[in-house]
């Protein structure tokens, strides 16, 4: 037998909450993303420049590293001040 579970002010507020964070978060990791790719393309062209052709191993650790570059250029422009 179906059923509907209501939902009060609180919990419509909370679900709203949940669905913003998850949104900006996934605008945040593009942002994250682009600036992984930038890395990544001026890594890869300078060592086109000395003759090499780098190829990314698929370690977690080479992941994370661009990713730590990335995000600490696109956080790093809230600077101090910026409150949730």
């Amino acid at each position: 037998m179906p059923s509907y579970r209501y939902k009060d002010e609180v919990a419509l507020a909370y679900d709203a909450n949940k669905k913003r964070l998850r949104l900006e978060g996934r605008i945040l990791l593009d942002r994250i993303l682009n600036e992984a790719l930038a890395e990544m393309t001026d890594q890869f062209n300078r060592g086109l420049e000395r003759g090499e052709v780098l190829l990314i191993g698929g370690s977690e650790d080479e992941f994370k590293s661009f990713l730590r570059i990335a995000a600490s250029r696109e956080l790093g422009q809230l600077g101090p001040g910026h409150e949730i």
